[in-house]
Parts: structure tokens; sequence; C-alpha cells
């Protein structure tokens, strides 16, 4: 090909059609860029074709890690919580007749749970349970591939989300912290005089004269029954903004990807 062309050029300079050698040489140049403005036409089809598999492919993780928070959150975590504040507000509700029978019986009856035969547990709340995360949102974000997605408005309702999960949800859980440390400190300060066991402390297995003997004090601490009801109000607010605006931007984040695909 590229002797073709040499040759029709060596023809036309030879000729002296220095005109004609001029409107072909511009005609050479003209494919030459149309040549080039092709390739990189193809060059950008194909490497837009790679961004959109991979923000499809991005979309479809953040998805299924909405569906995970949703399905733990529905099946373990809400019934988790509702337990933890039920089971303090009897404490609460009780505090002047509370007993070792009156709580357990209270737990297998109306919580159907029996997780410990210690009463004392739960006055902190029962801490078997963690939040849930959303941690593929936080890494597309901080490395900028978010902004691959096409669906903003997917995009927007995840930033909701992260936002109130990550700043909200972390205030709270820092706060229930320090309220289950100061309640902690309040019984180790205030009522080792009634452990039989130095482990008991600890959150070790109280005996049941310890027991009684705590509920018998508690009667009259109203700072322990401060404690416990703030952190009861903490873990309140905790449940309804998880479930009013989190959960709630999830559903709709859920169905929007839904819609879309």
């Amino acid at each position: 090909m590229l002797n073709f062309f040499r040759k029709i050029r060596r023809k036309l300079l030879q000729g002296g059609k220095l005109k004609k050698y001029l409107v072909y040489a511009f005609g050479e140049v003209f494919l030459v860029i149309i040549g080039i403005l092709i390739a990189l036409q193809v060059n950008n089809w194909n490497e837009a074709r790679k961004s959109s598999a991979q923000a499809d492919q991005l979309a479809s993780v953040l998805y299924q890690e909405l569906l995970d928070f949703k399905n733990y959150h529905d099946r373990f975590y809400n019934q988790a919580l509702k337990e933890e504040l039920e089971n303090t507000a009897y404490f609460l509700k009780n505090w002047n007749k509370l007993n070792r029978d009156s709580l357990l019986t209270f737990r297998e009856t109306e919580l159907k749970i029996l997780r410990s035969k210690n009463p004392i547990v739960g006055i902190h709340g029962f801490q078997f349970f963690y939040d849930p995360e959303i941690p593929f949102y936080e890494t597309a974000f901080n490395d900028g591939t978010l902004s691959m997605i096409e669906n903003r408005g997917f995009v927007n309702l995840l930033s909701n989300i992260y936002n109130q999960g990550s700043e909200r949800m972390d205030f709270f859980e820092t706060n229930i912290g320090k309220a289950d440390n100061k309640t902690q400190q309040h019984i180790l300060d205030h009522y080792h005089t009634i452990f039989a066991d130095p482990g008991e402390a600890e959150g070790g297995p109280w005996n049941d004269q310890a027991i009684d003997a705590f509920f018998n004090t508690i009667k009259t601490d109203n700072q322990l029954r401060y404690l416990v009801s703030n952190r009861h109000a903490l873990m309140t607010t905790k449940k309804f903004i998880l479930e009013s605006q989190i959960i709630k931007n999830i559903d709709k984040a859920i169905k929007l990807y839904d819609e879309v695909e």
C-alpha cells in the first residue's frame, strides 16, 4: 500500500504536476487524519465499554452490600435491639422491686430468651450483636470509582446511607460505649463489697447471694438508675434513626437499582 502511494507521488513530481501533487498530498494527509480519528474513536469506545462494565460490576457489588445489610437488620439486628430495649425498660419500670426470679421469668416469657442465668447481664445491654456496615461503599468513595456509576440517584442514596450510617451510628456507638463504661465503673466502685469472687466484677457469673444483694441495694441508687436510663434513651434514638432514615433509604436504593436494571 505504501509503495502504491510512493509511485503516485513520484509520477506527479516527475511530470511537473505540482498543483495535482499538492492536492494529492493534502488528500493523503486527510486520509491519515481520518485514520487516526477512527483509531481514537475505536479506542475510546473500547475504554468506555470497559468503564461501563466496571461501573456495572461496582454497582452490583454495592447493591449486594445493601441487600446483606437489610437482610442482617431484618433477620437479626432489629430483633436484637428490640429485645435489649425491652429488657432495659423492664429494669427501669421495676427498679424498686427487681429480683432474680421476676427478671428471668420476664426474659423467658416476654423476650423468649435466656441468654444467661445472670440477671445482671443486660443492665449494660446484651452486647452480643454488631452494627451492620457497608465497607465497599467507603472504598469506592475514597478511590473515586463511585463516579463511574451512571445511576446517580442510586449513588446519592448510597451517600445518604453511608453518611448517616458512619456519622450518626458512630456517634451513638461512642456515647453508648461511654454510658456502658460509666455504669460498669459505678458498679465496681459501689458494689465491690458484695462480690464473692473478684471475677464477678469483670462480668463473671455472680452467685445468687450477690445478685440478691445487688437488687436490694440499687433501689436507692438513683445515680445508677440515671445511667441505665441514659443508655436506654441513646439506644432508643439509635433504633429510631436506623429504621426511619437508614433502612428507609436502603429500601429506596434497592428499589431504584431494581427498576434501572
